[in-house]
């Protein structure tokens, strides 16, 4: 009797003790699911969190590059404008001998029509060909400017009829002055404004180029999730930012010296060796100016954004 109250009491305790380890690994195993739950729902908080933060990546990064586009095609940088009234009021005991008269045309109210004596070589080639006396007509007209051309500022009728009489073009492009007799004055006489509108033009290039570089680098990397790819984007994107500082200064601080009203182009016409006119020509700043330096500003947005979202998928 005694040996079988003691197997029975052996056998409850055995199975207690499977009862035990039953528990144990029930509960072993309901705690590796709950981590495993808790690590899915970690990993799709970061896969949402990195799918809002590349939405707006593309969103933010698409706006910088079409303000930039717009801001440097346009030619709204800079007004370049005439205190009219008063050069009109010049009178002549007040103006050097060259300039003969100074009047308005006929057919406008926002043109200075100015009468000039000049010294021309027979022979322009030849440096050492005789020389003669000419009276040459030149134009005073407000203008407005950008990265890449400089155009008038006249009513489209007045426009129509100052290129019909050939008085100056509707715009004139900085990249087709190669060989223009303005330019070249200008170079002889202000070539640091010559250089500075050269790196202006260039720094804006390579802006642009980096820009549309980083389009197709970061829809790469974003298909075919190349880590390394967004990356180098957000790279592309901080070295924009940095070549449209470069831009910014050279347009603005180029017009903030007394002869940086010049632009050594068939607006100028032998204005550079007459500096009473150019007196009362006057800088102004223009809205594409603003909107460039908001995209400078989103181009540094975009490069932290980019940054970041590589730094999300790592994860």
């Amino acid at each position: 009797m005694e040996d079988f109250n003691r197997h029975n009491i052996h056998a409850l305790e055995m199975n207690h003790v499977d009862f035990d380890r039953y528990d144990r690994r029930a509960s072993s195993v309901a705690t590796v699911e709950q981590l495993e739950t808790q690590d899915q729902k970690v990993k799709n908080q970061q896969l949402a969190n990195a799918a809002y933060i590349g939405l707006l990546t593309i969103i933010i990064s698409f706006v910088s590059a079409f303000v930039l586009l717009a801001s440097f095609m346009t030619a709204e940088w800079e007004f370049l404008l005439h205190d009219r009234q008063a050069i009109l009021n010049l009178t002549s005991s007040g103006l050097p001998e060259n300039i003969l008269s100074i009047a308005s045309p006929e057919w406008s109210d926002n043109v200075v029509k100015v009468e000039i004596r000049v010294v021309e070589r027979i022979d322009p080639l030849d440096p050492n060909s005789s020389t003669t006396e000419k009276n040459r007509t030149t134009y005073l007209v407000d203008l407005r400017a950008g990265i890449y051309q400089a155009c008038i500022v006249l009513p489209e009728q007045e426009r129509i009829h100052a290129e019909r009489v050939g008085a100056f073009p509707s715009c004139v492009s900085y990249l087709a002055l190669t060989e223009d007799i303005n330019r070249k004055r200008l170079v002889d006489l202000y070539p640091w404004l010559e250089k500075m509108r050269n790196l202006a033009i260039s720094c804006s290039l390579v802006t642009l180029i980096l820009v549309a570089s980083t389009i197709l680098l970061g829809a790469f990397g974003l298909v075919f999730k190349q880590l390394s790819a967004l990356m180098v984007t957000g790279v592309l994107f901080l070295m924009a930012g940095i070549f449209g500082i470069f831009t910014y200064c050279f347009m603005i601080f180029r017009r903030n010296h007394q002869h940086g009203v010049h632009t050594g182009t068939a607006y100028d016409k032998f204005l550079m060796t007459n500096p009473i006119l150019t007196k009362y020509r006057h800088y102004e700043g223009g809205w594409a100016a603003q909107l460039g330096a908001f995209g400078i500003f989103l181009c540094f947005a975009s490069s932290a954004m980019w940054l970041l979202l590589a730094r999300c998928l790592i994860r």
